[in-house]
């Protein structure tokens, strides 16, 4: 059965309206609501059709039809266009980029928080895998006569530093004979590139500090690796409580749950393609998240996918208005870490 131009007009009105309203929608409604021509009885028809065809259900015998998880990926794929910025969302996410700080974890949560004002969605960001970017710089400092600082930096603004005791026998000057070999030996590279010859040449320098050896040598592979060392951002979690779907208690601890679950939203972050994703319903991998939808974008730097950031909300989200905005967050924190990378070469150029 094949949708032709007059089923798929009720479908978009039925889509639009439930989008709305949150309320189903029945064919006496429509035939008033949008003047249309046809009468509710072949209107019902129609939705009947659409039913049988996978696009409609009933939530309850007695009530009106709702959009199926189905409709709404034909809606996002073939009915649906995306609505232009307003000049007031244009300016919120252009705040993104005119943030000073150059810190990821700092921009993320500046993005993270005006996607959430913008759309009234909950917001997620989550810090990238390290082992799948390059390390600027890694070094330590001393910081008294027990504890040293490792410091790691990435090519996408990225910091991690951690706290290392450091032997009696280990003085200043040899810190700073393994910080140097450390920046010679880890720079510009990513922890795959890392090979054995590095990590002997550090091993043959600290070759009276085998325990520290393999304490420093942990440290940096558990900062930069697996999902140690990562960070989940969230703004907006209260949000979800505006949507009608969600006033009923059991349902918002369960989506307060599911926030806390750092495995789905690491997951969510990686399986992102370049550009936007739209993840709807039962097309969402975890079973906790089958009646949300979620829409990713992703950050890149120089057409390297770099992470993620994105919005949840109910199957009936806004397509339109939320993948412009998506798309644009993408763009913007892309534009801004390109932007400092540049500014740091250009830098580093000049000494």
């Amino acid at each position: 059965m094949n949708i032709d131009d007059r089923k798929l007009t009720i479908l978009q009105m039925i889509i639009d309206d439930y989008i709305n309203t949150a309320e189903p929608i029945g064919s006496r409604s429509i035939s008033k609501k949008y003047n249309f021509e046809l009468s509710a009885a072949t209107i019902r028809n129609e939705m009947a059709e659409l039913e049988e065809m996978g696009y409609l259900h009933q939530p309850h015998t007695s009530a009106g039809r709702i959009p199926s998880d189905k409709a709404y990926r034909f809606y996002v794929d073939k009915l649906m266009n995306v609505n232009a910025l307003s000049v007031d969302e244009a300016s919120k996410l252009k705040t993104i980029y005119d943030n000073k700080s150059s810190e990821l974890e700092s921009l993320l949560t500046k993005a993270a928080r005006t996607i959430s004002d913008i759309t009234n969605y909950t917001s997620i960001a989550v810090t990238p895998r390290l082992d799948n970017i390059i390390l600027k710089s890694v070094r330590l400092i001393p910081v008294d006569s027990n504890l040293a600082l490792l410091i790691i930096v990435t090519d996408n603004g990225t910091v991690k530093d951690l706290l290392i005791n450091v032997p009696e026998n280990v003085t200043a000057e040899a810190l700073d004979n393994i910080s140097r070999i450390l920046v010679k030996s880890f720079s510009n590279k990513r922890l795959s590139e890392i090979d054995n010859a590095a990590i002997e040449i550090l091993q043959r320098e600290m070759i009276k500090n085998k325990e520290f050896f393999h304490r420093l040598v942990d440290a940096i592979t558990d900062t930069i690796s697996g999902e140690e060392g990562r960070t989940v951002i969230t703004e907006g979690v209260n949000n979800i409580l505006n949507f009608p779907e969600y006033k009923d208690v059991i349902k918002a601890q369960e989506f307060f749950s599911i926030l806390k679950r750092k495995d789905i939203l690491f997951k969510i972050a990686d399986n992102s393609t370049s550009g936007v994703n739209v993840y709807i319903g039962d097309e969402n991998e975890f079973s906790e998240m089958k009646s949300y939808s979620i829409i990713t974008a992703t950050y890149n730097i120089h057409d390297r996918v770099c992470g993620a950031i994105g919005i949840i909300g109910p199957t009936r989200m806004e397509y339109n208005k939320m993948i412009a905005v998506m798309d644009n967050v993408g763009r913007a924190i892309s534009k801004k870490l390109e932007s400092t990378l540049l500014g740091d070469n250009k830098q580093g150029d000049n000494k």
